[in-house]
């Protein structure tokens, strides 16, 4: 999606795929269950393969449906110093945020994750995640 297009495309978005996404994500934070990091050793202890993080079933389909819902824009959000810092900050609130800020900062926890293995980790448990759809939600979903 190209930022240009966004907010038209946010506007024709049902309230049910946002109340399904919201839905999904607070099942996540119910089970407080994101992912792991996994291991594999053989007898000796030496590593088959590298430590990785290996997300819950949720997490993977939380990734599946902002991508089909078409709202990870295209933007340099490697170069997004403002949204790296919203997502550093514990007592940040994104009600007052647009729509299209909000996908950006989507959009920023899920391709950060490619880069930073472990990202959306910490996005989901430090209630980030959470916050940004809520608030996307309360816009567009059925909770506005």
């Amino acid at each position: 999606m190209k930022p240009e297009n966004l907010q038209t495309h946010l506007d024709t978005l049902s309230s049910a795929s946002w109340n399904q996404l919201y839905e999904l994500v607070r099942a996540i934070y119910v089970e407080k269950e994101f992912g792991k990091i996994q291991e594999s050793q053989n007898r000796t202890g030496a590593y088959l393969e590298f430590p990785h993080w290996v997300y819950t079933s949720k997490i993977a389909d939380f990734n599946r449906m902002v991508y089909e819902m078409d709202i990870v824009i295209v933007f340099d959000w490697m170069e997004w110093k403002e949204g790296q810092a919203m997502l550093k900050n514990p007592d940040q609130e994104y009600g007052h945020l647009d729509g299209a800020t909000l996908c950006k900062l989507i959009t920023l926890i899920v391709r950060a994750e490619r880069f930073y293995e472990g990202y959306l980790h910490n996005c989901f448990e430090n209630g980030s995640v959470l916050k940004i759809v809520t608030a996307l939600n309360e816009r567009y979903g059925s909770l506005s």
